[in-house]
């Protein structure tokens, strides 16, 4: 044995503890995987040091004659070497397993199956002063290998096998960068153990062994990506990545979901480090109350925690809530929180990804309370949520998606001037979703900017194919979200689509909310002047239902002002109120607009709004929303 043959064995042992310091500082929390790769990597240098020891223990044998000595110290540290060396293939197959996060499938039944070759080997290296079926050293301090060594070999490739079978099966969620950094490595460290078996003397097993630990450390632990520095816990992309990892294994996750309702509130009077400092504070309590437990953020005001199989999840909430009862002592300030607590199982409760981000992400809370508390079983109106999208998706995709028309009656002209174009979706089997329910849920998703284009085509097409204009029908009124008015490109292609059906931009009224009239961004004023310079004209929708600066509505020179339901039932009850309504006429025609009164459903309010001079009435008094083919014989019909 030559200094040379000692050099790949040392480079390892320098390497591995090298990588056990980077490990341990790094202050990602700790996982199961991340616990077995540091058992890993102690084992590994555990190798390493018996190996270097026996050069070390050999070497003194030379020069001091004192080889009786020298052997059994020697023997001491080859039987610590095999030790671990049996020790290595179980780990790597454990963490190759907890990877892939279906360690859970395992019984124990199985458990006990699986540690029986570990238990036999070692039982045959404890053993070897008797047999010398691993190795024996002779009377010169020779090192010799024994025949038994080929088990070892066969241990490693069954564990690895298996440990590699589990990762094809469960791992398909898991990122492919990793999956090929775990099967590099494992094939790196392959080759170099086939190297020293065949020439023994070329002593590179170890450093294999050790360079593949690097790259998965490097390439698979060391994920930055998913982790969030402020917080100091997993971020939204690893949260995600770890809920696909669940979902392709199949078993039962209890899932934690904590927001911090009134955060934003405490930000505007403490300082950023405070800031952060709270946060890592909050983590660290969620930590203590069970290291193995993972943390994640997907925003700085919320915390998703992954359960420990062994976790007890009303224990968990209960701990949680009389913490945060107590307050948080910030600069001096006791911050009292107002929190929202869910608990989840998936797939039980929830087992598509979108659902699952759905309820984490979402804002949802009791009104009134301090403490919003939440099950399973409470959170299915956001599953509800998801299926209502998919709903709208699927029907403006097959083209199903309705539009009704309500006509507005012109007091003056006596006749149908306009009318407003509303969505009408139906459920999977056959009966209409009320629109309360469906648009809201469709202005905070991306489907609102399709749904708008396909109410406006619609719109188009009952003006050509019908002859709308032809029958007295000056515009159709259509209901435009703020979402869709942060699109640049919403002027161009409504001006497209108008044409397209060969028809003035005239023909079609925009409706706007209050809160898109008060909207002071400058994206949105372009958007709105882009329309405007375009042709199109603007009805302001409910009014009465907010609480509007009436000189910044009236600058937008509003073609109509619709006035919403509930002025009209007040003012029927209450004196004050019925002489504000009463004044509004006026008030709109001196900025050129005219009134639209919403609701009217009774000869006694269409009498009111006729003497309070408005100008035009949409109700069930005249007609409710009618599908299009009905509202075109309405109208032949007048």
């Amino acid at each position: 044995m030559s200094i040379s043959t000692i050099a790949f064995d040392a480079a390892a042992l320098f390497i591995s503890v090298s990588l056990l310091f980077f490990a341990l500082s790094d202050r990602i929390q700790r996982r199961t995987e991340r616990s077995i790769f540091l058992l890993m990597i102690l084992n590994n240098i555990v190798s390493c040091a018996c190996n270097v020891l026996d050069y070390y223990f050999w070497n003194m044998a030379l020069r001091h004659g004192d080889a009786v000595h020298a052997n059994l110290l020697r023997a001491g540290c080859d039987e610590v070497f095999y030790v671990s060396q049996i020790l290595l293939a179980p780990l790597y197959a454990m963490y190759l397993v907890s990877l892939t996060g279906a360690q859970h499938i395992l019984k124990k039944s199985r458990h006990y199956i699986l540690m029986s070759p570990v238990v036999i080997m070692l039982g045959l290296v404890f053993t070897n002063p008797l047999h010398h079926g691993f190795f024996f050293l002779d009377e010169y301090a020779g090192y010799h290998r024994g025949p038994l060594i080929l088990l070892v070999y066969i241990e490693v490739f069954l564990y690895i096998g298996f440990g590699c079978s589990f990762l094809i099966r469960y791992g398909k969620k898991i990122q492919q960068r990793k999956q090929l950094a775990m099967f590099a490595s494992i094939a790196f460290a392959a080759l170099a153990s086939w190297v020293q078996y065949f020439v023994p003397w070329i002593m590179v097993e170890l450093l294999g062994i050790t360079m593949s630990y690097m790259a998965v450390f490097l390439f698979v632990e060391y994920a930055r990506n998913e982790y969030d520095p402020i917080c100091r816990c997993y971020n939204r992309y690893g949260f995600i990545t770890e809920v696909r990892k669940m979902l392709a294994t199949g078993q039962d996750y209890t899932l934690i979901n904590l927001r911090i309702n009134n955060l934003a509130e405490f930000e505007k009077v403490i300082e950023v480090e405070e800031l952060q400092t709270l946060l890592e504070d909050v983590v660290s309590y969620l930590r203590s109350l069970g290291p193995m437990n993972k943390i994640y953020t997907c925003d700085r005001s919320q915390f998703v925690v992954i359960l420990h199989a062994k976790s007890n999840a009303d224990w968990y909430k209960t701990q949680v809530l009389e913490r945060f009862q107590k307050g948080w002592s910030v600069q001096d300030q006791e911050l009292d929180f107002q929190l929202t607590l869910a608990s989840f199982v998936i797939p039980k409760d929830f087992s598509d990804l979108r659902d699952i981000m759905n309820v984490v992400t979402r804002r949802y809370s009791r009104p009134g309370h301090q403490v919003s508390l939440y099950n399973g079983e409470d959170l299915k109106f956001l599953a509800r949520e998801r299926y209502i999208e998919n709903l709208l998706e699927e029907a403006i995709e097959n083209r199903t998606f309705e539009v009704w028309f309500q006509p507005i009656y012109s007091i003056v002209h006596k006749r149908y001037v306009a009318a407003e174009a509303l969505s009408r979706l139906r459920d999977r089997d056959g009966t209409l979703i009320s629109p309360g329910e469906f648009i809201p849920i469709a202005e905070k998703s991306a489907v609102i900017k399709k749904l708008g284009q396909y109410v406006l085509e619609e719109s188009c097409r009952a003006l050509k194919e019908h002859r709308l204009r032809e029958r007295g029908i000056e515009y159709i009124e259509i209901n435009v979200a703020q979402k869709q008015l942060y699109d640049v490109k919403i002027c161009q292609e409504f001006q497209e689509t108008v044409k397209s059906y060969d028809l003035p931009v005239s023909c079609i009224n925009l409706e706007i909310t209050e809160t898109v009239a008060e909207d002071e961004s400058k994206r949105l004023r372009k958007v709105l002047s882009d329309l405007k310079e375009a042709g199109f004209t603007f009805s302001l929708d409910d009014f009465g239902t907010g609480y509007s600066n009436m000189s910044r509505l009236f600058n937008r020179e509003f073609y109509n002002i619709k006035l919403d339901r509930s002025l009209l039932l007040k003012a029927e009850k209450n004196e004050s109120a019925g002489r504000f309504l009463e004044a509004l006429p006026g008030i709109v025609h001196s900025m050129n607009a005219k009134i639209i009164q919403e609701g009217v459903e009774t000869k006694e309010q269409l009498e009111y709004v006729r003497q309070m001079e408005g100008d035009m009435i949409q109700g069930f008094y005249f007609s409710k929303p009618l599908p299009m083919e009905e509202f075109a014989d309405l109208l032949a019909k007048m």
